[in-house]
């Protein structure tokens, strides 16, 4: 259970801060961002994530996590998700139900040849898109610059100049519309029950988004799993120019993310992965600025 950055009275420490009754059995996860103990809570299986950095952008998500699941208890969104069981953003502590299942992969790829969760996972991502409470209760929450993330990119040297503006400056000429996301639905976040149904998990990236964004996330991490990227064709098929200019978007936005995260990440595999996600963009954003009909570019690259 040791870690290299914290001992047993580190993490004892941090638990009796939160004030709660929790009970370690495993540390799952621990990063500089913060960490996440699986345990029990007065005989209740429980998970408690601990905020270890106070600042920026770690406390924002964290922050952003505990209005959703705040929000859970009187308006909820209609799908599974952890319970909150108490939580403060002061003291910088998350106390969830635990969810009991298993993940649909481990890391953030949808895995080739498991598929049986495309169907719960894509209803459970359609009744998030439908929720519109999260605009009321937070009406001043605002969409994310995809443009200027983009930009960010080229910038930096991630993907080449003008791969990625060019075509968003084109998609997004035109107000496009807005709805609710979970925000980051990779599969180590989509939890597999008993039922056949899928749960949610993680949910630090809500908020809301251009239309389409989940769907486009699961898009892009199905490198290999294709039949995820028609089942998604086969719903977008139908939306109207300004919803699908609002996915491509999207599209184009997470697979330079990807591209860039793959890039400085330092593991095995992370280089071909790398690849994959930027071929995938040339090739889009190639079929998109030679004005190719767009339902036939994702088609190509199914």
């Amino acid at each position: 259970m040791g870690l290299p950055d914290f001992d047993l009275q580190e993490v004892d420490a941090l638990i009796r801060r939160t004030g709660t009754a929790f009970e370690i059995s495993s540390i799952l996860r621990s990063n500089a961002k913060s960490m996440v103990l699986d345990g029990s809570v007065e005989g209740e299986s429980a998970i408690l994530k601990i905020l270890l950095n106070r600042g920026g952008e770690c406390e924002r998500w964290f922050a952003n996590e505990l209005n959703f699941y705040s929000m859970q208890r009187t308006a909820p969104v209609d799908v599974t998700t952890p319970r909150m069981l108490a939580g403060s953003r002061e003291t910088g502590f998350l106390l969830l139900s635990r969810i009991e299942g298993e993940p649909v992969a481990k890391d953030r790829l949808y895995p080739r040849t498991d598929i049986t969760a495309g169907v719960p996972l894509f209803d459970a991502l359609q009744r998030t898109r439908e929720y519109t409470n999260w605009s009321v209760l937070h009406p001043g929450a605002t969409v994310p610059d995809l443009l200027s993330s983009c930009r960010s990119y080229e910038e930096a040297g991630f993907v080449p100049k003008n791969m990625m503006i060019e075509p968003l400056a084109l998609l997004s000429s035109k107000e496009l519309p807005i709805e609710f996301a979970h925000g980051d639905p990779v599969p180590s976040n989509v939890i597999r029950l008993s039922d056949g149904n899928v749960a949610l998990l993680d949910w630090e990236h809500c908020g809301s988004r251009l239309a389409g964004f989940d769907l486009a996330v699961v898009w892009a991490m199905s490198q290999g799993a294709r039949e995820y990227r028609r089942h998604i064709h086969r719903q977008i098929q139908h939306w109207g120019d300004r919803e699908l200019d609002a996915f491509l978007c999207n599209l184009l936005y997470i697979l330079g993310r990807e591209t860039k995260n793959y890039r400085i990440a330092q593991f095995p595999g992370a280089e071909k992965i790398c690849e994959q996600f930027a071929l995938t963009l040339t090739e889009l954003s190639i079929a998109l600025r030679r004005g190719m009909d767009k339902l036939s570019a994702l088609n190509a690259l199914a």
